[in-house]
C-alpha cells in the first residue's frame, strides 16, 4: 500500500473550540521534593514549583503546592487531590519534581525521607507512579495531564543485582484522555532547574493547545541543553486542550452575530447566499451528493490568492435538515499540493498552513447554515517558489468519508483519495 504523505490538518477541531468556551474547573497538585536526608539534595524543585504554580494560578488553576512530602505526606495529597476532582471534574494535572527511579520496568517517586538502601526496599517506602494514574483513573477527570520532572540518575546504591536504571520509563497504566510529560525521554537524564522553568515560561499561552506548548518547550529544552536533553511525551488526549480558555472564550465573544459575520463574508468574496448554503450539484435538503449518503456535506470550497503566492480556501460545510451532529466525530483533512517548475512533478506542498473557524462555538445546529472553515497556504520563500497546483479536502464523519473535493478535479485522480483519507484499497 502507498504510503500516505497528506498532511492532517483538522481533526475535531470544531468540537475543540466548542468545548473550550465553556467553563471548566482546573485542579493541579505540584509535589516538590528537594531536601533529602539519605539522597543527594536537589536544589531546584521548589523554585520550580513555584514558578509553574504562579504561572498555573494566573490562568485559572486551584493549585496545591506541596514541598519536602514524605511518603504519608505524598499519598495524603494525592487523596486530597482525588477528592477534589471528584467533585469538581474538569482538567486535572499533576507535577513531581524529585528524584525519582525505574526498578524492573515501574516508576518510583522518592519521599525526602526514604532510607532505601537496597532497591528491593523501594517498593514500601517509594511512592509507585502507578498510584498517581490510579488516583487519576478513578477520579472522574475529564483530562489527565502528568507532568515528571524526575529523570535523573539514579540514586540507588550501586548493587551486584541492582536493576534499576537510569531515568523512568515508559509508564504501563494511564487514565483516559491523558498526557504524560517527562522533561528527558524515557530512560535517559535531564538537567536538574531545565525543563519546569521553561514549561512555566511558556504555558499561560492563550493561543496554543497543551501539545503545541509542549512542542515549543521541547525545542528550547533542546536549544538550551545544547542538544544533550530532549523531552518526551505520551499524548493520547482525544481533543486538543486549552489550559488557558481566555483566548477561545473572547473568540466566542466576538462570534455572537455568526449570522451577520456569514453575511459579509459571503459580500466579500462575491458570492451569492445560494452558493454557501446549496453549491453546485446540491439537494435543497443537505447541499454536494456525497460518497455515502452522509448527513455531512461540502457545499462550497472558495480559493482566494494572494500577489505574494498565498492563497485562502474558504470552505463550508452543511448539515442535512434534521441531523443532529455530534461535533466531536467531524473530521476534515485539508491537503494542498505544489508543481515543480523544471518538470512539472506535482507533491504534496512544504507550504506553512494554518486553519481557523470562522465561527464559535463550531455545532451545525443554526438552521440552514453551514459552518465555515478557512485554510491559509504561506509558501516558503526561503526556496525557489514551487507553483501552486491545487487541494483536495476530505470531511469524516463518526470515521467515514461523507463528501470531498478538489481543484482542479483530476488532482483526486491522479493522487488516489483511498490513499489520503484512509479507504480500504
Amino acid at each position: 500500500m502507498m504510503k500516505a504523505w497528506a498532511l492532517l490538518l483538522l481533526v475535531g477541531t470544531a468540537h475543540i473550540y466548542a468545548q473550550s468556551t465553556q467553563p471548566q474547573s482546573k485542579e493541579a497538585l505540584l509535589i516538590a521534593n528537594g531536601n533529602y536526608e539519605h539522597f543527594g539534595v536537589l536544589y531546584n524543585p521548589h523554585s520550580d514549583a513555584q514558578l509553574l504554580s504562579t504561572a498555573l494560578q494566573k490562568i485559572g488553576f486551584h493549585v496545591s503546592l506541596i514541598e519536602n512530602a514524605s511518603r504519608e505526606g505524598m499519598l495524603d495529597a494525592l487523596q486530597a487531590f482525588q477528592d477534589r476532582l471528584k467533585s469538581s471534574h474538569g482538567i486535572a494535572l499533576f507535577h513531581y519534581g524529585g528524584h525519582g527511579v525505574q526498578v524492573n520496568g515501574r516508576n518510583y517517586l522518592i519521599p525526602v525521607e526514604a532510607d532505601i538502601p537496597e532497591e528491593t526496599k523501594v517498593t514500601t517506602r517509594a511512592v509507585d507512579l502507578e498510584e498517581v494514574m490510579t488516583t487519576l483513573g478513578s477520579s472522574g477527570s475529564d483530562v489527565n495531564i502528568v507532568i515528571l520532572d524526575a529523570c535523573r540518575d539514579n540514586p540507588l546504591p550501586a548493587t551486584a543485582s541492582r536493576s534499576a536504571s537510569r531515568g523512568l520509563s515508559v509508564v504501563q497504566t494511564k487514565p483516559k484522555n491523558s498526557l504524560v510529560v517527562y522533561a528527558a525521554e524515557p530512560g535517559s537524564k535531564a538537567e536538574d532547574g531545565l525543563f519546569t522553568p521553561t514549561l512555566a515560561e511558556v504555558i499561560t499561552d492563550p493561543r496554543k493547545s497543551i501539545s503545541q506548548i509542549l512542542r515549543e518547550v521541547r525545542k528550547l529544552v533542546l536549544n538550551r541543553s545544547k542538544g544533550s536533553q530532549t523531552t518526551g511525551e505520551y499524548d493520547q488526549l482525544i481533543d486538543d486542550v486549552y489550559l488557558n480558555n481566555n483566548y477561545a472564550q473572547g473568540l466566542e465573544k466576538k462570534t455572537e452575530v455568526f449570522s451577520e459575520s456569514i453575511r459579509q463574508t459571503v459580500d466579500q468574496l462575491g458570492l451569492q447566499n445560494t452558493d454557501l448554503l446549496l453549491g453546485p450539484n446540491c439537494s435543497s435538503s443537505l447541499g454536494p451528493i456525497n460518497v455515502n449518503g452522509s448527513p455531512l456535506g461540502i457545499v462550497s470550497a472558495k480559493l482566494l490568492s494572494g500577489e505574494d503566492g498565498s492563497k485562502k480556501l474558504l470552505i463550508a460545510i452543511k448539515a442535512g435538515i434534521g441531523e443532529s451532529i455530534e461535533v466531536p466525530q467531524v473530521q476534515v483533512q485539508v491537503y494542498f499540493y505544489d508543481q515543480d517548475g523544471v518538470n512539472g512533478d506535482v507533491f504534496p506542498s512544504k507550504a506553512q498552513v494554518t486553519s481557523s473557524w470562522m465561527s464559535r462555538p463550531v455545532s451545525w445546529k443554526k438552521k440552514g447554515e453551514p459552518e465555515l472553515l478557512q485554510v491559509s497556504y504561506l509558501p516558503d520563500k526561503t526556496d525557489p517558489m514551487p507553483k501552486f497546483a491545487g487541494y483536495v479536502v476530505a470531511v469524516y464523519y463518526r470515521g467515514d468519508l461523507q463528501d470531498y473535493r478538489s481543484e482542479p478535479s483530476n488532482l483526486q485522480k491522479k493522487f488516489s483519495l483511498k490513499y489520503y483519507i484512509g479507504l480500504d484499497e
